[in-house]
């Protein structure tokens, strides 16, 4: 690990692990508001990736009223990813995401 940031309040949970030989994994929390069906959350990387081919992945935190709330992440770019949780009212909740490739 040559790059290391751990989840703190203080940067929103944001964390990375950038390794010797490029790969990055890096992740956080986003409060998302969702209202008449979508909303999206813009999410800017710490650690840009070499390009769009890498690997992301977001789900809700928390337990019990989210049933029936839909959950996706969008690569946007190598530096931005989107948030979107999909429900018919409006509904906040934390999402929790991480990405997973080859540094820029």
């Amino acid at each position: 690990v040559i790059a290391f940031q751990a989840p703190t309040a203080g940067n929103n949970y944001t964390w990375y692990r950038k390794y010797a030989d490029g790969w990055v994994e890096q992740g956080g929390r986003k409060s998302v508001t969702g209202y008449g069906q979508t909303s999206n959350a813009t999410i800017t990387l710490p650690i840009e990736m070499a390009d769009t081919n890498f690997f992301g992945q977001a789900i809700i935190l928390g337990i019990g009223e989210n049933i029936g709330v839909g959950q996706e992440i969008a690569i946007l770019s190598s530096t931005q990813i989107s948030l979107r949780i999909n429900y018919g009212s409006s509904l906040t909740r934390t999402m929790s995401w991480e990405v997973k490739g080859m540094a820029a």
